[in-house]
């Protein structure tokens, strides 16, 4: 997933000139539900289900 989360920043930095800091936010941010979802056993963005995403908010 960490593919997913540069090309998503790459789209953010080029289509929507986003500050450096919203960036380095967004990425950071990213990295750290990436490792939780990966400490769940759950690998790729296809793998992803809303329980997944409401679980981590509540971590």
């Amino acid at each position: 997933m960490t593919h997913d989360i540069m090309d998503f920043i790459e789209y953010i930095h080029n289509e929507k000139q986003t500050s450096k800091n919203t960036e380095v936010s967004y990425e950071r941010d990213l990295r750290k539900m990436n490792e939780y979802l990966e400490a769940q056993n759950v690998y790729g963005v296809s793998a992803v289900t809303e329980t997944n995403l409401n679980a981590y908010v509540m971590f």
